[in-house]
């Protein structure tokens, strides 16, 4: 799914970036608003976790602030970089759900991006701050 979204306001501007499984890549280029492709595909062991994958995961995006969120979201609240929940201790549902993110933002916006499982991260042509967090995959 494509989508244009808008920065509100004088910069400085941030995009965040979060997702438990999946390629997070950015490119900078001249223009003021991002625009994000993502792609979402599950996996289930049955019609049943399937159905729950569908339910429970989901991609929350707001913007039309100084911060644009692109989060991938479980049903419990799960995101990647939260630091309140314990991902070590918990019992993973029969599925998994992968997204995969290419933007496109203006040069100058500062990037928080984080991914977890077989997750790579890759930026080019950005000049402004960034955090850039992958746990099993290169950056």
């Amino acid at each position: 799914m494509a989508r244009t979204l808008r920065f509100a306001g004088p910069g400085p501007h941030t995009l965040e970036v979060r997702t438990i499984s999946g390629n997070v890549r950015i490119e900078g280029g001249d223009g003021g608003d991002v625009v994000m492709t993502t792609t979402r595909s599950t996996s289930a062991q049955s019609t049943a976790d399937l159905e729950a994958a569908q339910r429970e995961v989901t991609l929350d995006v707001k913007d039309g602030t100084g911060t644009i969120q692109a989060v991938v979201r479980y049903g419990d609240g799960d995101t990647c970089g939260a630091h309140e929940h314990s991902h070590h201790d918990r019992d993973w549902p029969d599925y998994e759900v992968r997204y995969d993110f290419t933007i496109r933002v203006p040069r100058d916006t500062r990037l928080v991006v984080c991914t977890i499982n077989e997750g790579h991260v890759d930026v080019s042509g950005t000049r402004a701050d960034f955090e850039l967090r992958s746990v099993n995959g290169p950056i």
